[in-house]
């Protein structure tokens, strides 16, 4: 599975109100080499997070995603 068929995953997941289920596939994306590089998957879940009203979890994804992969859209998300 490739970065961008997992971000839409988290998304779809997401936008359905099962942030639970797109946490899961965000937690079981990390065997993935090229999860911890991709912004787009991180930003995916925190915008999932914000839009749910879960600004707690959303802040700490962000605090641990890696500080060189962060862009705008990590800050805004």
């Amino acid at each position: 599975m490739d970065a961008s068929v997992l971000t839409a995953l988290i998304h779809m997941y997401s936008s359905c109100g099962c942030v639970s289920d797109a946490r899961t596939l965000f937690d079981g994306a990390a065997a993935f080499a090229f999860a911890f590089r991709d912004v787009a998957l991180w930003n995916a879940m925190i915008a999932g997070y914000a839009k749910s009203g879960d600004v707690d979890n959303a802040r700490h994804l962000f605090e641990l995603m890696p500080p060189r992969i962060r862009n705008v859209i990590s800050w805004t998300a």
